[in-house]
């Protein structure tokens, strides 16, 4: 079947059935507009709606009154850290993560700990040598021990008697003079032997003696012509150490040196003179000591064999006896001081060692060194990491504290332990109390606009506690200021039969009490701190609840009631409120009764004139005011305590609201004057 075509020409000629009920819906809006309005009309003439102004008397007291100014916050965390391990290694354990809530000491992460635990066991076992090595030397002798070392003593004694028995033996032996007969007689050998022994001696000092001169010489000499640099031309292995005694080769070139100087005076001179001089010594003792060696074998070469055998015997009994003697008498005196000393450092060596080595393990678990929350994990397991690379980051969230950056118009006005209140964007319907810690000295500019740095502390409930009073009062009245300034008209405002019941439950009880009446809700808000305690006391069940004002609660309550529970986390924006000047005990009205005429600050009060109608007329006088909030304004001159004033203020009611209210308001002025 073929769809019927559109004709779009006869479309856009007349108007569809759609357009036609859209005219009608329009046409029918219209009439019900007009219909509106002329009702509205003839409503009009039968109501009419004027503006009635209120007049509600205000008694002036003292109180307490705080200065004020705004500027931007930041919250920033005072304690936090990227930890790192102190050694490379391989990534074992990762125990945590972002966001996870650690206490302080928790295991965080751990690298592979098998080497450091075989160099901790390699530490334990050389310490535990090093101690027993000292008790081993501490420890009393045996009687094997001794038995031992004293037949050793006895040996030896009897190997020297024995070698002694035989040399004697050797000059009463008859063959013992037909052994030396052609030769020289034994005592004339043994002296001269004797006599050569000492020239040995004697020749190989000097050769020491003479070698530590020509040491001596040439480097005297060495420095000399490495100072002056002026034989760089002509080297030569004068200054080597090998070079001793001098070679023939450098002895000519000194000598040629000395030939081309001709200078007897010049300090080179004496140097290469006493270096030939040391070196020419030293080579004679050299021929001295070797002359003196030779004699002295030719001498002992004329004793018999078996005489010498003889002696050397009895030379190395005597030795054997001397060594037993020393093994006997360390036995029974015990460990010498200084042994005993040396196993004690020992002991304090193995003991660091085995110290590092368990450092160095237990350096292999990274542990939270405070209560915070983990920001950042950056490994992954089984990840080799270098030494002092970071591995993870930890912010403890209780450091969080408070940046403020102040304009230098009100620097000179921010000192440390000012109070004052923050609030965020992000965490609305909260404020959170601060103090004031350090304020930098240094200033900063950006953008050619200079601030200065404040740091600022939040304040918890024992911090508040801790409070004068006098500085608490101006606190808490900033924030109930505050939280009176966010909550709507209506709430502020009680109704008429809330009104007239509070007015008349209060008036008795206030004028016992203050000796004065309360006669609407702004007295009450506008109590003095002393006024306000008593009527807590006497007559807090006739209180109505009024916002901005904490009337049913005890200074431990208002404590805890304006310290938020909701934290606050790293790098938030805000604005915060700063207490810069307090008055205590000063003449304070609420603002709203101050008015400008003809550029004077002035009041109203009730006229001194006479009384029309039973209702006293009103009057402005001139006043001088001082500090002023949200609320109240501290007056320097013009009124006085328990002064009246008059608060005037107007709202709109209809012809028979303003009959019927005019009636009511007239007769509780008058029944509360």
């Amino acid at each position: 079947m073929q769809e019927p075509s559109v004709n779009i020409e006869e479309l856009l000629k007349k108007p569809s059935s759609n357009k036609r009920w859209v005219y009608g819906a329009l046409i029918l809006i219209i009439i019900i507009a007009a219909g509106y309005y002329y009702y509205s009309q003839q409503s009009s003439d039968e109501t009419t709606t004027t503006i009635e102004e209120v007049i509600t008397e205000h008694i002036v007291s003292t109180g307490t009154i705080s200065k004020t100014f705004n500027t931007s916050v930041t919250t920033t965390a005072r304690q936090s850290v990227g930890m790192k391990f102190s050694s490379s290694g391989t990534v074992n354990k990762i125990l945590v993560n972002v966001g996870d809530s650690v206490k302080k000491g928790d295991p965080l992460i751990a690298l592979d700990d098998h080497d450091a635990l075989h160099t901790v066991k390699q530490r334990e076992i050389s310490l535990k040598q090093a101690k027993l090595q000292k008790e081993n030397l501490l420890q009393l002798p045996t009687e094997v021990e001794i038995a031992t070392v004293n037949q050793s003593v006895t040996s030896a004694l009897n190997q020297v008697a024995t070698a002694r028995t035989k040399l004697q033996d050797y000059f009463e032996d008859p063959g013992t003079l037909s052994k030396i007969e052609n030769s020289t007689p034994l005592a004339t050998i043994t002296n001269s032997i004797a006599q050569s022994r000492k020239n040995v001696l004697s020749a190989e000092r000097q050769v020491t003696n003479t070698l530590a001169n020509l040491r001596s010489s040439r480097q005297n000499y060495c420095s000399l012509i490495q100072s002056f640099n002026i034989f760089s031309k002509k080297p030569f292995n004068v200054c080597s150490e090998k070079d001793i005694p001098l070679s023939e080769k450098s002895l000519n070139s000194l000598i040629q040196q000395i030939n081309e100087t001709h200078v007897y005076e010049d300090n080179l001179y004496g140097a290469t003179s006493s270096l030939i001089a040391s070196d020419s010594n030293y080579k004679s003792s050299l021929d001295t000591l070797a002359f003196n060696k030779i004699t002295l074998s030719v001498e002992e070469d004329q004793l018999p064999n078996d005489l010498i055998q003889k002696r050397n015997s009895l030379k190395n009994a005597e030795a054997i006896l001397a060594k037993a003697l020393a093994s006997q008498k360390e036995l029974h005196e015990g460990a010498k001081a200084i042994d005993v000393q040396l196993k004690d450092v020992a002991i304090e060596t193995s003991t660091l060692s085995l110290d590092e080595a368990k450092y160095a393990l237990e350096n292999l678990t990274l542990v939270a060194p405070f209560d915070g929350i983990i920001a950042t994990v950056d490994v992954s397991i089984f990840q080799k990491i270098t030494a002092n690379s970071q591995v993870l980051s930890l912010v403890n969230v209780n450091s969080i504290g408070l940046d403020l950056t102040v304009s230098e118009m009100d620097r000179p006005e921010i000192n440390t332990g000012q109070l004052g209140i923050a609030k965020f964007d992000a965490i609305p319907d909260e404020q959170y109390l601060f103090q004031i810690s350090g304020v930098s000295p240094k200033p900063e500019t950006n953008q050619g606009i200079v601030s200065y740095h404040v740091e600022a502390n939040l304040l918890n409930r024992s911090d508040l506690r801790a409070l004068e009073q006098d500085d608490l009062i101006p606190l808490i009245r900033l924030v109930n200021a505050d939280s009176l300034s966010n909550t709507t008209e209506s709430q502020q405002r009680p109704d008429r039969s809330t009104t007239r019941e509070m007015i008349m439950q209060l008036r008795d009880c206030a004028e016992e009490v203050l000796g004065r009446p309360l006669n609407n809700i702004t007295q009450i808000r506008n109590l003095n701190e002393n006024d306000r305690n008593l009527l807590l006391k006497h007559c807090e069940e006739f209180f109505p609840n009024i916002p901005g004002q904490n009337t049913n609660n005890r200074p431990e309550e208002i404590h805890d009631g304006i310290i938020s529970s909701v934290p606050l986390y790293d790098g938030i924006g805000g604005t915060a409120t700063v207490i810069t000047q307090v008055k205590n005990d000063v003449i304070l009205i609420p603002s709203t009764a101050i008015t400008e005429q003809s550029g004077q600050t002035r009041v109203y009060v009730p006229s001194r004139l006479a009384i029309t109608d039973g209702d006293r007329g009103k009057e402005s006088i001139e006043i001088e005011t001082g500090l002023s909030d949200l609320t109240n304004t501290e007056i320097i001159r013009g009124l006085s305590i328990d002064d009246v004033i008059l608060i005037i203020s107007s709202r709109v009611v209809s012809e028979n609201e303003e009959d019927n209210s005019s009636q009511e308001n007239s007769s509780a002025l008058r029944g509360l004057r």
